[in-house]
């Protein structure tokens, strides 16, 4: 289905601004809009992907408050946002609403504290309504990439693309976005409850999960590394 570009809106602590609310108006005029488009197009929406994600790479201590909210304006409420706007055609359907979240929700490494709360937050929705949800006959699809080819890498904080950027990713790890593609319907398909995309995505959760104090020993020995070449 077309979806609707989300905007990261900036908000201060107190209120609002009047700009940062004349674009989640922005935002909700366009979903609106890209829906009545799949309407016409295709008749009632069956399946949804939810997918709003920039990076925010940066330690805590160089990282603002402003950071933090924008890292989640976009990744989090981006996500929220297009499943309710696609929530009353799901019921209707009885359909599927995939989100995709991230490896970095169950591993989280210096400095991608901003994006990695924004995917914790994004796999613990799809715990939640995935429950909800199914009294309605939907079934919530949760997507878990690790290193799939994207310009996400190569973008900076600010959203602006840098193609001459090294990808620091190891390229031998990276899927290609085709095979990611495939992966993803298959699992959509399925209706599976989670699908991780990429073996090493995986292995890193399992590693996490069951034995910690290797994860912790890697991760902080890598880390101790890369910081005495910086």
């Amino acid at each position: 289905m077309p979806v609707a570009p989300l905007d990261a809106a900036a908000t201060t602590p107190v209120q609002a601004s009047s700009r940062s609310r004349l674009e989640r108006r922005s935002i909700r005029r366009r979903q609106r809009s890209a829906v009545n488009l799949a309407h016409r197009h295709f008749g009632d929406i069956d399946i949804v992907v939810a997918n709003a994600a920039i990076p925010m790479d940066g330690k805590f201590e160089s990282l603002s408050m402003e950071n933090y909210r924008t890292e989640f304006e976009t990744n989090v409420f981006g996500v929220l946002q297009t499943s309710y706007a696609a929530l009353d055609d799901l019921k209707r359907t009885r359909g599927i609403l995939v989100l995709i979240g991230s490896t970095t929700a169950y591993v989280s490494t210096p400095g991608s504290s901003a994006y990695s709360m924004s995917k914790f937050a994004v796999r613990a929705f799809a715990e939640a309504v995935k429950i909800e949800l199914a009294v309605h006959g939907i079934k919530v699809v949760l997507i878990t990439p690790g290193w799939v080819a994207s310009e996400m890498r190569l973008t900076d904080n600010q959203g602006r693309y840098h193609p001459d950027k090294d990808d620091w990713a190891p390229p031998f790890l990276v899927m290609p976005a085709e095979k990611a593609a495939r992966q993803i319907a298959k699992a959509i398909a399925r209706g599976s409850r989670e699908k991780f995309i990429t073996w090493h995505g995986y292995f890193g959760y399992w590693i996490r999960q069951y034995l910690p104090w290797l994860y912790f020993f890697v991760v902080g020995t890598l880390t101790r590394r890369f910081r005495s070449r910086g």
